[in-house]
């Protein structure tokens, strides 16, 4: 199944330059300013018609991605995700997205912690009749996460 976003972690001088590259500096300027941050998670959304990119400021140079695909939104679900919400940092949520008649949802951790936590979590929603599939990917300055 193909993913929902694409996410790449960048450093302070990257983005900088991504920013000079792109002739927007404008758009990067505020959270360049803003943020002590010296590693940035930058998410991206390709739809048919946009390109959607969020940039996020890290406090250590990874994060992790993790996947939740279904048959559908249950009332299970919506309780798991919200406890979830509750013991973890979500840096980004992708929302609920239907490919191919299957639910996909897409979240971003901060790294530290979420690896001990992933066990539990992924145990978790496969108890749910609605699931069955939890993946974690490790998004890191060598190791994007591409739709591919």
């Amino acid at each position: 199944m193909q993913a929902l976003t694409n996410a790449e972690i960048h450093d302070r001088a990257q983005l900088e330059q991504l920013s000079r590259v792109l002739h927007h500096s404008a758009v990067f300027t505020d959270i360049l300013n803003t943020s002590e941050a010296e590693h940035f998670l930058v998410i991206s959304v390709n739809g048919k018609h946009f390109v959607k990119i969020m940039v996020y400021p890290l406090m250590e140079d990874a994060a992790i991605k993790i996947t939740i695909e279904g048959e559908q939104i249950s009332d299970d679900v919506l309780v798991a995700l919200g406890n979830l919400a509750a013991r973890v940092n979500i840096i980004h949520s992708s929302g609920f997205t239907f490919q191919q008649n299957r639910l996909v949802y897409e979240i971003y951790l901060a790294k530290t912690m979420a690896f001990q936590q992933f066990e539990d979590v992924q145990q978790e929603f496969m108890k749910l009749d609605a699931i069955d599939r939890v993946s974690l990917e490790e998004i890191n300055p060598t190791n994007p996460s591409t739709s591919n």
